[in-house]
């Protein structure tokens, strides 16, 4: 009777204490989720005077990583003084971020190369992934043509043109470009006549103001253009319709996660499973 007594209070324990071990994993997950909902909330940043609402795919420094997506880092540089500006790498290079707009879920960039210059001469291709971005209608792309020789003014290409000292335009030497709806050149011809060939996306509405002078080369570069991102469309907007924070699972690379109130992380909105 004693011995059945002694495993009976035994397997009461082994129960309880089962019991306890599960309320207290259930705890500690609640309160993770909840530090996750409460890390990755759409949140003000300071760069240089100006306040940017940051929320996700995008993050920013003192961030967790499971706040944003890997390729959407953003950063402040030279902050705290008059050239502070939050700037994005994209294929290895620096933009400027000009605004974010998350209903419409698109970035304007500026291509922080053509900051600071009257008339910049380092150009190359703009590479944009487009599993993460893509241009939106607004966009259209010129072709560059830089340092040719002269044949090419057989073309009959536009030339580059940049601010001059006395607040009128220069002709960039030998360098000339193409709107979309100027007459295709002869690539071929192009390619051994020009040391350099590039492509970057500009607003379709300076095309006319460049082509008819109102608005010089350099205008264009720092006007800069906007991209749609791609990453989160659909489930993010899902999940913060139903009062959760978007984020990313921070075990399995590439899967969504939404952070709820109830202390619960889902795929898609709060209250699925």
């Amino acid at each position: 009777m004693s011995s059945l007594l002694t495993a009976t209070m035994r397997n009461h324990m082994i129960s309880l204490f089962l019991l306890l071990s599960l309320l207290e994993l259930f705890a500690s997950f609640s309160t993770s989720t909840s530090s996750k909902l409460s890390d990755c909330k759409p949140s003000s940043y300071l760069c240089g005077g100006h306040d940017c609402n940051i929320s996700y795919p995008y993050r920013v420094p003192g961030m967790p990583n499971y706040c944003g997506h890997p390729a959407f880092e953003l950063t402040c540089k030279d902050n705290n003084t008059k050239h502070s500006m939050l700037t994005m790498e994209i294929s290895g290079r620096e933009y400027k971020v000009k605004g974010i707009y998350y209903d419409d879920r698109v970035i304007s960039l500026v291509n922080s190369n053509s900051l600071g210059e009257t008339c910049p001469r380092s150009f190359s291709n703009i590479t944009v992934d487009h599993s993460l971005f893509n241009y939106t209608d607004y966009d259209i792309i010129m072709t560059l043509f830089f340092n040719c020789t002269n044949e090419t003014s057989r073309f009959n290409l536009r030339s580059v043109t940049c601010p001059g000292s006395d607040n009128t335009t220069k002709s960039m030497y030998n360098s000339y470009y193409r709107l979309p709806q100027d007459p295709p050149p002869q690539l071929a011809e192009m390619s051994k006549n020009c040391g350099m060939i590039v492509q970057i996306p500009m607003f379709d509405g300076d095309a006319e103001p460049l082509a008819k002078g109102r608005l010089d080369f350099l205008g264009v570069l720092q006007n800069g253009f906007d991209l749609n991102w791609m990453v989160g469309d659909g489930w993010c907007k899902a999940c913060e319709d139903s009062s959760g924070v978007c984020g990313r699972d921070a075990d399995v690379p590439g899967r969504p996660a939404c952070f709820c109130p109830d202390g619960s992380t889902t795929g898609s909105a709060c209250g699925t499973s």
